[in-house]
This record gives structure tokens, C-alpha cells and sequence, in this order.
């Protein structure tokens, strides 16, 4: 797809003016993992960035991590954390702790290796300045291959094909574990 307009780049965020992205009634985007991230509209949305000569302040290794996908919080749209959180980007050193305290907790808990799982990550600081990641797995046998980067998936069900965990990189710790369909 294609679309024209104007707009303007000020450090990370794209503005459109004097209109709104008309397929999710936004106003703005922000550039990084390589990605648009569209913020306050309809719902969060994503596009992947093909071509820029834009310099992007965030980025992760893409080949490391092939199986996750980056997400801001917005709690708007979101409802994993309670409290006051605030969005925290992750950086290649955090997302490597998350991946080695993810393995650990699907080798102890799941009968399925890791490498079968894609992984969708929302990062937030707590009240106490912890970085808290929520992270949906789900199997790669299933038809998302195309699109976990840009959206959250829900799904119901589905056994330990599909679950969610929270990881706290500041205890090097998971909790909350929560497979779906087991009582």
C-alpha cells in the first residue's frame, strides 16, 4: 500500500497534517523496531517499515530476535497492568534477559520447546521503577506467521499452544503464568 500526504518527523514520531490516517483515526506514528506504530487512534496498529533513510533511536538485532514482536502500552487499549505504569522500550541487552527467563519458564512449565513459540511483548515500568514485560505466546503451527508483528492476538483456548507470562527483568523472574484452556 501507498499513501500520500504531508507530514512531519520530529525525533521519533511522524505526524500527519492537516489530516488523520483515516484507517485507524490517528493523528501520529512512531518509528522504531523498524515498524509505524500508530498511537491514539481507534485501536493500535502497526506497519512494517520497508524503506527509510530515517535514522530510528530504537532497534533490536531483527535476526536474534525473529519471534517477537515489540508493542507499546497504551492504557487505553490494554488492561494487563494495574496501577500507574508507564511504557518502557526495550533495548537488545533486556530482550536477550527476557528470552533466557522466558526459555526457563517454558522448559519448567510447557511440554513444548521454545523455539515453537512466537512471542508478543508489552514493556511498562511500575510504580517501584521495575521493568515489567507481559509477553503472549502462541505456536507457530498456527496462521499468524504474517501477522503477530502488528497487532495483539487473542485467541481462547488452545492448551499450551497459547499462554501468557509476565517476566520482571529487575528480579530475573516470571510469574503470573496463565496457559489457556488449563482450569
Amino acid at each position: 500500500e501507498k499513501f500520500s500526504g504531508r507530514c512531519y518527523f520530529k525525533n521519533d514520531t511522524l505526524t500527519f497534517c492537516p489530516f488523520d490516517f483515516e484507517f485507524i483515526k490517528t493523528y501520529s506514528a512512531v518509528l522504531k523496531y523498524n515498524y509505524l506504530e500508530f498511537i491514539n487512534g481507534r485501536y493500535p496498529f502497526k506497519m512494517k517499515v520497508v524503506k527509510s533513510e530515517i535514522k530510528q533511536k530504537l532497534s533490536i538485532d531483527t535476526l536474534k530476535f525473529s519471534d517477537y514482536a515489540l508493542f507499546t502500552y497504551d492504557t487505553s487499549f490494554y488492561n494487563c497492568f494495574s496501577g500507574n505504569v508507564t511504557s518502557y522500550d526495550l533495548n537488545d541487552k533486556e530482550l536477550n534477559r527476557v528470552d533466557s527467563i522466558l526459555y526457563k519458564c517454558i522448559t519448567d512449565n510447557l511440554r513444548r520447546t521454545p523455539d515453537r513459540y512466537y512471542r508478543q511483548c508489552l514493556a511498562i515500568k511500575n510504580p517501584s521503577n521495575e521493568r515489567i514485560v507481559y509477553i503472549k505466546c502462541f505456536c507457530k503451527e498456527h496462521s499468524f506467521s504474517s501477522s503477530y508483528k502488528l497487532g495483539i492476538i487473542d485467541v481462547h483456548d488452545g492448551g499450551d499452544c497459547f499462554f501468557v507470562v509476565k517476566i520482571n527483568l529487575d528480579r530475573n523472574s516470571y510469574f503470573d503464568l496463565s496457559i489457556n484452556g488449563l482450569g
